[in-house]
C-alpha cells in the first residue's frame, strides 16, 4: 500500500519511471517533483513529501495577510529574520513579531527626512518632538532648510545631528553659557539647546554669523505647553536691572520653550533699520512676574506663538506672579497667535498689549486665536486688554479671539480701546462687554460657562461653552487694507485646528 501511495515520488529513481504516471497532487523537494503552475508544495515539518495546493500569493493571487506577510514560492508565511523582510520589500525591512514592518527603533530609520520610528505603526516618520532626536533638537520649521554649502540643510521634520547643536549647561560654566554659544553659532552649528541655565545678567544677542539666517534657541520646555509641566525646568533666566535678553541691529532670533521671569524686562528688541528689521519670535514660551514681559521698538518685528504671558498657570508655574505689562509695542509690526494673556497688570497699571510711538497709527498688529482673561487693572484710559495711543489706520486684525474676565467691564471701560478698532478690523471675537461687536461675534458670553476654571488658570473651553465660541471662528481674513491674515493650523496645545466647516474655536484652545 505504501509503495502505491508514493510510487509517483519513487519512480524518478527507478527504471520503471517510464511506465509510471506521476501523482500530480503529491510533491517533494526532489527535482522533477515540483507542483504544477499556480500551486505550491506544502510539506509538514520533518516530512519528505507534501501536497500541492493552489498558490496563496504571487502571479495575480491575493496579497498575503499581515500575520503571514512573506510570499515564498506561492505560499504565505510569517517572517523569521530581517533579511527575509528586506529581500521581500525594502520599505518593510524589519521582522517584528513575525511581521515585516518599517522599523523597530529609530536606528532602523535611515532616511533623514523620516528619522523617527513610530512605535504604534512601526513606520518611519518625520520627528515631531525634540526628545525624539538623539541631539535633543527636532527641526519644527524650515528655518535652516536653505543653509549654504558646505553646511547640511535641516528641513522640517529632520533631527539635527549632534554636531549641529551647541549646548548651554550650567555644569560647564562660561565656556557654554548662552552668551558664548550664541556668538559661536554658524551654519554648520545653527541650533543652541539650553539644557540648564542660571544667569542674572543681560544677554546681548549678536547678529547671526554669515550664512546663518537666524539664531534658534531650544529651551527645556519646547516640546510641551506650559500647562502640562509637572515641575519647573532647570532654568533661572532673569535680570532685575534690565532686560534678560537684548536684541538690536538686524539680529534675528527664535526662542522656543524659554522661561523669562522676575526681570525688569523679559526680552527687549531695538532695531535700527525698519527696512531690514531685527526679528524676535517666541514659541511655546512662558513669561511672568516681569515689569514688562516684551518690549519691541521701531526696526523690530515680533511674533508670539503658543506662549503664556501672565500669572502662572496650573502645574509647575502655579503661584508665579503676573507681569505689570505684557507687551509694549512701539512702532513695531506685531503678531500674536494661539497665546494666553492671564492676570497681567497691577492696581492702576495697564497689563495687556500697548501700542504706542510715532508710527503707532500705521503699525501692523495681528491678534489671532488668542485668549485675554483677568487682566483687571486699567489705567486712566480704562482699557483692559489692547490699547493704542493713536487711532490706527487699518493695518490691524483681531480675529477668532476671546476677551473675557469673570465680571463684565465696568461701564466706560473696554477690553479693546476704540483707537485699536478701525472699521472691519475685528471678526469672530467673543466677550462679556456689551457693544464690543464685530461680524460673527458675541458680546454676552459667560466666563464660568466658557472656561473650565478661570480663577485657577485652566482656560480650556468647556463642552458647554457657547456654540459660537466652540466653532464660530473663520479660516480666512484680510485686514482693512486688504492684507491677508494667517490663521494658525494648531492651537495652544498643538491640537490641529479644524476647518471652518468643522468649526474653528475662538481663543487659544480648540475643544
Amino acid at each position: 500500500m505504501r509503495i502505491l501511495i508514493f510510487s509517483a515520488v519513487l519512480a524518478a529513481a527507478s527504471p520503471l519511471s517510464l511506465c509510471e504516471r506521476r501523482n500530480a497532487a503529491v510533491c517533494s523537494t526532489t527535482p522533477g517533483f515540483e507542483c504544477d503552475a499556480q500551486q505550491y508544495c506544502q510539506i509538514a515539518p520533518g516530512a519528505e513529501v507534501g501536497t500541492c495546493l493552489p498558490i496563496e500569493c504571487g502571479d495575480g493571487a491575493k496579497v498575503c495577510p499581515g500575520d503571514r506577510p512573506l510570499c515564498i514560492t506561492g505560499q504565505c508565511r510569517a517572517c523569521v529574520s530581517d533579511g527575509e523582510c528586506l529581500a521581500a520589500s525594502p520599505a518593510a525591512p524589519v521582522c517584528l513579531d513575525n511581521k515585516c514592518v518599517g522599523c523597530r527603533s529609530n536606528a532602523s530609520c535611515q532616511d533623514r527626512l523620516n528619522p523617527v520610528c513610530d512605535l504604534t505603526s512601526h513606520t518611519c516618520r518625520p520627528c515631531q518632538l525634540h526628545t525624539e532626536c538623539a541631539s535633543g533638537v527636532c527641526a519644527k520649521d524650515d528655518s535652516f532648510a536653505s543653509l549654504p554649502a558646505p553646511a547640511s540643510p535641516i528641513s522640517k521634520g529632520m533631527c539635527a545631528s549632534v554636531d549641529q547643536v551647541l549646548e548651554v549647561d550650567t555644569a560647564c560654566g562660561g565656556s557654554c553659557s548662552l552668551q558664548t554659544q550664541l556668538a559661536a553659532a554658524t551654519p554648520a552649528r545653527p541650533y543652541v539647546r539650553v539644557k540648564s541655565l542660571s544667569t542674572s545678567l543681560t544677554i546681548t544677542v549678536p547678529p547671526p554669523s554669515s550664512g546663518l539666517p537666524t539664531h534658534y534657541v531650544v529651551g527645556p520646555q519646547a516640546d510641551v505647553p506650559q500647562t502640562s509641566l509637572a515641575q519647573k525646568p532647570p532654568i533661572n533666566f532673569s535680570s532685575a536691572a534690565g532686560p534678560t535678553l537684548m536684541i538690536g541691529g538686524n539680529t534675528r532670533i527664535t526662542l522656543e520653550g524659554v522661561v523669562l521671569t522676575r526681570s525688569d524686562t523679559g526680552v527687549e528688541c531695538r532695531g535700527t533699520t525698519p527696512a531690514d528689521p531685527a526679528k524676535l519670535r517666541l514659541l511655546r514660551s512662558y513669561l511672568s512676574a516681569n515689569g514688562t514681559a516684551i518690549k519691541v521698538y521701531s526696526g523690530c518685528e515680533l511674533t508670539v506663538e503658543q506662549s503664556w504671558i501672565g500669572r502662572g498657570p496650573p502645574g509647575a508655574f502655579a503661584g508665579e506672579g503676573s507681569n505689570d505689562l505684557a507687551i509694549l509695542v512701539d512702532s513695531a509690526p506685531t503678531t500674536v497667535l494661539n497665546s494666553v494673556f492671564w492676570g497681567n497688570g497691577r492696581t492702576g497699571v495697564f497689563g495687556g498689549i500697548k501700542l504706542q510711538g510715532a508710527l503707532a497709527s500705521s503699525t501692523q498688529l495681528r491678534i489671532v486665536n488668542s485668549t485675554f482673561a483677568e487682566n483687571l487693572f486699567p489705567d486712566g484710559r480704562n482699557t483692559l486688554a489692547i490699547d493704542c495711543s493713536a487711532p490706527t489706520t487699518g493695518n490691524v486684525a483681531i480675529v477668532n479671539s476671546l476677551f473675557l474676565n469673570a465680571m463684565s467691564p465696568t461701564p466706560g471701560w473696554t477690553y479693546i480701546h476704540a483707537n485699536c478698532r478701525p472699521a472691519n478690523a475685528m471678526r469672530a471675537i467673543a466677550s462679556n462687554e456689551g457693544g464690543l461687536l464685530a461680524t460673527d461675534s458675541l458680546d454676552n458670553v459667560d466666563a464660568s460657562q466658557t472656561f473650565f476654571d478661570l480663577s485657577g488658570g485652566n482656560l480650556h473651553l468647556r463642552p458647554g461653552a457657547p456654540a459660537m465660541v466652540r466653532s464660530g471662528g473663520v479660516s480666512q481674513f484680510t485686514d482693512p487694507q486688504s492684507n491677508p491674515v494667517t490663521i494658525p493650523a494648531e492651537d495652544f496645545d498643538g491640537k490641529p485646528r479644524k476647518t471652518a466647516a468643522q468649526g474653528i474655536s475662538l481663543g487659544a484652545y480648540q475643544p
